[in-house]
């Protein structure tokens, strides 16, 4: 079951601090402390719940080469540990995106609305985000570093996707 907040509350986003002050480490970690209550509330993230879950099945079901019969790659554990951490990033309250294996072992996730509108992400081992959207006559692509935070650009897609 996906569970997104109504449309007139924003989805809440933590942002990660690069300060390296004892201060600034001490906001950080109350930041991520106020982030992971947040997270453990059923109504506010019971989708990105939901996508873990189904993240930890996809790994055991694509950990073998040729799980799909025609010969695809087993699933790149550092891809694999990306979309963790990807989806561990996302703000509270975002619709949380379908995850799907790629023969080349890579893990995708995609938020799909319609042939018009739709952001699927591929999670390349190395710490790189692919990305390709299509929110109406819109197009974009691309390819983002992925370290810790979720970039705007990609965010901001995520946000376009009607619920």
């Amino acid at each position: 079951m996906l569970v997104a907040l109504p449309p007139n509350i924003p989805a809440v986003e933590v942002v990660q601090t690069s300060g390296m002050s004892a201060v600034a480490q001490n906001l950080d970690d109350m930041l991520r402390g106020i982030s992971k209550h947040l997270r453990d509330s059923v109504t506010l993230d019971a989708g990105l719940h939901s996508a873990l879950l189904e993240l930890e099945a996809l790994k055991a079901e694509c950990a073998a080469p040729n799980w799909d019969g025609y010969g695809a790659n087993a699933l790149d554990p550092e891809s694999h540990m990306l979309a963790k951490s990807f989806l561990e990033n996302l703000p509270l309250g975002i619709i949380a995106p379908s995850i799907a294996a790629d023969p080349d072992g890579q893990v995708t996730v995609e938020w799909y609305k319609s042939s018009r509108s739709l952001v699927s992400i591929s999670f390349d081992p190395v710490g790189i985000l692919h990305y390709a959207s299509i929110i109406g006559s819109r197009k974009a692509n691309g390819s983002e570093p992925f370290i810790g935070s979720i970039p705007r650009v990609i965010l901001d897609l995520t946000h376009k996707v009607p619920a």
